[in-house]
């Protein structure tokens, strides 16, 4: 789920959490920093038109974005969503869970230039759309 060329995304509003200590980081006096519980990249496919708008969302709640898809002429309401989500950050497949985790491809009606999307909690979400 990648194009062959990096489009300029920029996000306003970006929600922080600040970053877990345990006993020792305490003991050592380190500060707890904060940082973004989103991150982004999107690609587009320059031969199909088609973008991927990939999104994880770090933080321990869901995250509505609103989305503004510029430079293109049009969208097609129909594409697909890609993700993979956990219900606590230390979730992780297993020999007796080998598929706790894996990735679900959605159908979605939905995606315009500009439209609204909500990110599940500790997810890896990816935005299939194709635009002319």
């Amino acid at each position: 789920y990648h194009g062959d060329r990096i489009v300029g995304t920029t996000g306003e509003g970006i929600p922080v959490q600040i970053q877990r200590l345990n006993h020792k980081d305490s003991l050592n006096k380190i500060v707890p920093k904060t940082y973004p519980s989103l991150f982004y990249v999107t690609s587009s496919d320059t031969k199909t038109g088609r973008l991927y708008v990939k999104v994880v969302n770090a933080g321990d709640a869901a995250k509505e974005v609103s989305l503004e898809l510029k430079g293109v002429s049009s969208v097609k309401s129909s594409g697909k969503i890609i993700v993979m989500k956990a219900e606590k950050p230390e979730d992780t497949n297993s020999i007796t869970e080998p598929e706790k985790i894996t990735p679900a491809v959605l159908p979605y009606k939905g995606f315009k230039k500009n439209f609204t999307y909500s990110f599940p909690k500790y997810s890896i979400t990816v935005l299939q759309i194709d635009t002319q």
